[in-house]
């Protein structure tokens, strides 16, 4: 019996005793591991990639698109609650102006929350809501003289999306909103176009079934397909000008019998059949719109709804221009954003369109995707390619993207400067108009990361900030103090040139009343705000150093920071900041030293109580010798063997 016992317990501590050193072992790997991985990153990112910058700053671009700074590097600011991309500048020209705006719209699986965002051209923080939900297509149209900013907002689908429009002023209230007329229609997140007329052009998606045995597509799953739809909209009654359906003419163009679409399941399901992405309108009174998944442009009457002429699609199928460009002109693919660009009377008109050139199913094509003006002349019916806008490293951008042409003098001739913004791939570009030559290019994500697509904006604009002289009506300055420093930001604000730092000034010293009776009868403290500092508003956020009053008779007890303009004038003073206190500083500091300790000893009585060798608490932990396990084991073994009957001496229950 005794010698059976024995082997037991010998089998059962070793059992224990390996599983113990196995658990130990275990547990300081893994934080040696973590340490060293912490250790190396914190290595690499505040001493190697500093130093190597240092050395030579043309590796900062390099090494922020390598992802070496994170897949998606953000800004964080002390007096505004949200981020903005930590953005690179790849190429610069003087050229192209560093205080204009930049109209995006972020969105991405790196994106916490999906905003309309401000940035200037070299990539830093004018003004970012989120406010809205889900927005799309952020840009500054002109409606009846005065300028807005617009853009879609609601729910996001899987190609497309439901929701309505919005125009908002200088001081950033809303003032118009516009919705899809019909029942169960819903504004779609592709366009929104404000034309001269004081209508607006939208696009809806809407679920349809229909007879496809005509067609080369008549395999699509029960004939649903989502149907193609433009609106015109007057933005003052929300009256309905115009529809266009593309199903209702699937039938009579063969130029429409053809699609590239797949299949989307949501609440528009079905076959996604044209794709429309943008609508616009000619002085004729025409719209010419883009159908991504028929690769096509279609010129549509603004009388009758007629198919006019088309442009693009497959090289096979019959073709209303002659490409005098060896087939370039027309070879588009997969297209955004087409813009009749200037026309005459003489059937000239230009069109410039973001050709992406290659979709998710196909990236491995190498091509990068362009900007591009395209030449037709209508009389004659030829078309050729005029100019192409690539990136520096020709980027490929499988959806999205924008091209925003400013016109000399509704002329044919070249515009002098070109925007493009590469959509799904988080950059936009800056070209000369003549020769279609990058001249400045910003990064707001690395471009390691393009084909992931972790931040991205559909369209991109630029804007002159005298353009958009911004005021915000119902939010004021930030001031917030942190460590000896104040930040001062105000979010959307474009007409801020300096702030003025101003300290409430308190005295400490007796004031005696001139009109006492009695010398020496004591007055009142007295208050002031005294202006201490200006700096000019670069940036998105300000950094005063506040001003060490220690010693004085006087000292400031609060600041606040007023807001000027180009000519000084008071535009608007932040809230009344204070330092913090030097009590509210201890226990702030003694809660995380109290914190530390309690969480130590806590681990501390969690070890000693599995025994693993730690002890943390002093006169907690018995450590057993070898005997004392072997002695209590034997006992327990005892009892259960003498409790059984049934077993005789020396048996094994």
């Amino acid at each position: 019996m005794i010698v059976l016992q024995n082997r037991l317990w010998q089998k059962h501590n070793g059992f224990r005793g390996c599983w113990k050193i196995i658990l130990h072992k275990c547990a300081l790997l893994i934080v040696f591991v973590i340490g060293t991985l912490a250790a190396i990153w914190g290595l690499g990112q505040y001493v190697v990639l500093p130093f190597l910058v240092a050395l030579e700053p043309k590796l900062d671009v390099i090494l922020y698109d390598l992802a070496a700074h994170g897949i998606y590097p953000q800004r964080h600011y002390a007096s505004f609650n949200l981020t903005s991309p930590d953005s690179r500048v790849a190429k610069w020209d003087d050229g192209c102006d560093s205080n204009a705006l930049v109209f995006l719209t972020l969105d991405g699986p790196s994106i916490s929350q999906p905003s309309l965002l401000i940035l200037d051209m070299k990539g830093n923080l004018v003004w970012r809501s989120d406010a809205f939900g889900y927005p799309a297509n952020l840009q500054l149209q002109s409606y009846h003289g005065e300028d807005y900013i617009t853009f879609w907002a609601g729910k996001k689908l899987t190609e497309s999306g439901q929701g309505e429009y919005y125009m908002l002023d200088a001081a950033y209230n809303i003032r118009h909103v516009v919705r899809a007329r019909g029942e169960g229609l819903y504004g779609d997140m592709h366009e929104f176009k404000v034309t001269n007329d004081g209508t607006a052009l939208i696009t809806v998606y809407d679920r349809k079934r229909v007879d496809l045995a005509y067609t080369d597509m008549d395999w699509v799953i029960d004939g649903f397909i989502v149907d193609g739809i433009f609106q015109e909209i007057d933005i003052h009654t929300g009256d309905l000008v115009f529809e266009w359906r593309a199903s209702d003419y699937i039938f009579d163009y063969p130029c429409l019998q053809s699609s590239s679409g797949g299949y989307v399941k949501d609440s528009t399901g079905g076959f996604d059949y044209f794709h429309i992405n943008s609508v616009d309108k000619d002085s004729r009174g025409n719209y010419l719109i883009s159908l991504r998944h028929l690769h096509k442009l279609l010129y549509i009457s603004g009388q009758n709804g007629s198919i006019l002429w088309a442009l693009g699609g497959d090289v096979e199928e019959p073709q209303d221009f002659e490409d005098i460009s060896d087939g370039e002109a027309t070879s588009f693919k997969w297209q955004h954003d087409a813009r009749i660009i200037s026309e005459d009377d003489k059937g000239a008109m230009a069109i410039s369109l973001f050709d992406n050139r290659i979709s998710r199913r196909d990236y491995s094509d190498r091509r990068g995707s362009q900007g591009r003006i395209i030449r037709l002349n209508l009389d004659r019916r030829t078309v050729e390619l005029d100019i192409v806008f690539s990136s520096l490293n020709k980027i490929r951008s499988t959806s999205q993207g924008s091209v925003q042409i400013v016109p000399s003098n509704n002329t044919l001739a070249a515009p002098a400067r070109t925007f493009v913004s590469w959509g799904s791939s988080a950059a936009f570009t800056e070209h000369a108009g003549s020769d279609g030559s990058v001249l400045c290019e910003t990064h707001f994500a690395p471009a390691a990361m393009y084909y992931w697509e972790r931040a991205k904006s559909y369209r991109a604009f630029k804007i002159p900030r005298s353009s958009w002289q911004a005021v915000p009506e119902t939010w004021n300055p930030k001031a917030v103090i942190q460590g000896g420093n104040l930040y001062v930001s105000w979010n959307g604000a474009t007409v801020v040139r300096s702030w003025l730092l101003e300290g409430l000034l308190v005295y400490d010293t007796l004031k005696f009343d001139s009109t006492a009776q009695n010398d020496g009868q004591r007055g009142h403290a007295q208050e002031s705000w005294e202006a201490i500092d200006i700096a000019p508003a670069e940036g998105f956020e300000t950094v005063f150093k506040l001003p060490n009053t220690e010693g004085r008779t006087a000292r400031y007890t609060a600041y606040r920071v007023t807001a000027l303009d180009a000519r000084s004038g008071i535009l608007r003073c932040s809230n009344v900041a204070r330092p913090p206190s030097v009590i509210k500083t201890a226990i702030f500091v003694w809660a995380v030293l109290g914190s530390i300790i309690v969480t130590t000893l806590a681990f501390g009585f969690i070890f000693s109580r599995f025994q693993w060798g730690f002890c943390f608490i002093p006169g907690n932990c018995k450590i057993q010798s070898v005997n004392d396990h072997r002695g209590s084991y034997l006992r327990d073994m005892e009892a259960e063997s003498d409790g059984d009957a049934q077993y005789k001496d020396g048996d094994i229950k």
